[in-house]
């Protein structure tokens, strides 16, 4: 399977042309026409989705750790670890060997919010 490329200014693909694979993207993420709304759908839910420590008051989640029992504690912390470790094998394989490939705009972007 061939890689996309990151920009083709001689592609003439239009929205009805998209492929998931193998299409023949500009590279730019033209948003205002979409053959795959279910792709689009799922970006808006995963940006509903996120939150970030900034945004979210963490300080009693730290007060109430330090009351944890020992077991508790270590079991926090390889749940965590684990959880960490997941995303960043996830989001490093996906941007490294999945993404290269897909050529519908609205679909990268899931990949890119994943």
């Amino acid at each position: 399977m061939k890689r996309k490329q990151i920009y083709n200014p001689t592609s003439n693909e239009h929205v009805n042309d998209r492929q998931i694979f193998g299409g023949n993207p500009t590279g730019i993420f033209e948003l205002n026409n979409i053959k795959y709304q279910w792709a689009y759908n799922l970006w808006e839910m995963m940006l509903n989705n996120t939150w970030f420590p900034k945004e979210v008051d963490m300080t009693r989640d730290a007060v109430d750790y330090k009351y944890l029992t020992e077991m508790e504690k270590t079991a926090y912390d390889k749940a965590l670890s684990q959880l960490i470790f997941m995303d960043s094998l996830q989001t490093n394989n996906l941007m490294d060997n999945v993404n290269p490939y897909v050529t519908a705009p609205e679909v990268n972007l899931i990949l890119v919010r994943q």
